[in-house]
């Protein structure tokens, strides 16, 4: 497979952006990061 349907993000602001403006359904989302991003910030917009 490929990573053309991968999508990058250097803050996890911006990934929280991204999601409030393009809302996932039905989707399978890998989130790699360490603790210092709060990745878990992003659930709720999962």
């Amino acid at each position: 497979e490929t990573l053309e349907n991968c999508l990058h993000f250097d803050t996890t602001e911006q990934c929280a952006n991204h999601l409030r403006e393009h809302p996932l359904k039905d989707y399978t989302i890998l989130l790699k990061g360490s603790r210092a991003n709060k990745l878990e910030s992003l659930l709720e917009l999962l």
